[in-house]
């Protein structure tokens, strides 16, 4: 199990106690390894507590603020509470288990790498859409003097290094002089809010803002975005994606049951643009055990590839 499904595991037997303390008189259900002291040292030996003091997880500040109370009235409890009375369960015992209700939910969409994070979107631009008039100007978006207010080297690293949410077969257009850039249109994420990959350079060099709620949580994350989100399986745009002179190498072996052949071909054929018998050889390669390198046109192309595969069943890993 990984460090948050663990994490996860502990909680719900937290949320199971008030039924379990309930019937311990009478019942086989009652396991003493499920006390609440246990449950206490089981997350703090995982780290828990500190991942969330220092703010490791991609929560609002309100969500923060429940696991937060989940962690200290969980504490407190445990400081207090009989031993052993076999009295059922009180009010402030039901607050704890209420809480980590929440706090379940919380750490379910953080604990599965593949989740789709529900973000709030900042960076559809009139001037990438033409003709739809409800979009929003970037240039309405320019201000210098809230812009030259913001701690830039760390803004735009933070920008620049989202975790992969959506790769398209789009080629980037630049805001603001219309030319193309020699990369697909990427959108990235911290978990919270969603925004194309361009966005740091217009931050940098064109006194773009974003929104100040949006600023404010990038602060309380001290510019580190979770590595939870940066290790996401990314979705993909099918249509293909364009070859790119840069070059690295991805190796694939092994083939899992429940792999589906079609959509490897698919895969294949729409990030490494190989034809369909090409695709097929590969895959003939693979069920009779045989390890192979491709080559892939850029690093990005390469992780969604790696991403995708690995989802898909066949182990596949950057060379």
């Amino acid at each position: 199990m990984t460090y948050l499904e663990n994490v996860l595991d502990v909680i719900d037997k937290i949320s199971d106690l008030t039924f379990q303390r309930a019937v311990w008189w009478n019942s086989e259900y009652y396991d003493p390894i499920l006390d609440y002291s246990e449950a206490v040292n089981t997350l703090e030996s995982f780290s828990f507590y500190d991942d969330v003091k220092n703010r490791q997880f991609s929560f609002s500040k309100e969500e923060y603020e429940e696991v937060d109370f989940f962690i200290e009235a969980l504490l407190a409890y445990d400081s207090f509470r009989p031993l052993d009375s076999g009295m059922a369960v009180d009010g402030d015992w039901l607050k704890v288990v209420e809480s980590a209700k929440k706090v379940k939910v919380l750490v379910q969409r953080i604990a599965e790498p593949t989740s789709v994070y529900s973000t709030t979107f900042f960076g559809y631009w009139k001037e990438h859409r033409a003709g739809i008039e409800d979009v929003p100007s970037i240039k309405d978006y320019v201000n210098e003097t809230i812009n030259n207010s913001y701690v830039k080297e760390k803004l735009v690293r933070y920008l620049m290094s989202g975790g992969i949410e959506v790769v398209s077969s789009e080629l980037l257009t630049h805001a603001f002089t219309g030319e193309r850039f020699s990369m697909s249109y990427c959108i990235l994420t911290d978990g919270v809010w969603s925004w194309p990959q361009d966005l740091a350079l217009y931050v940098l060099d064109y006194h773009v803002v974003i929104p100040q709620e949006w600023y404010e949580y990038i602060v309380s994350m001290d510019f580190t975005i979770p590595e939870e989100v940066k290790q996401q399986n990314p979705g993909v745009d099918w249509d293909g994606l364009l070859h790119k002179e840069s070059a690295s190498s991805i190796v694939m072996t092994g083939w899992r049951e429940g792999m589906e052949k079609v959509s490897m071909i698919r895969l294949q054929r729409s990030l490494l643009e190989l034809t369909m018998t090409e695709a097929k050889e590969n895959i003939d390669k693979l069920l009779d055990g045989k390890e192979i390198t491709l080559s892939v046109s850029d690093i990005t192309i390469a992780k969604v590839f790696v991403a995708a595969a690995n989802e898909l069943g066949v182990d596949c890993l950057l060379k």
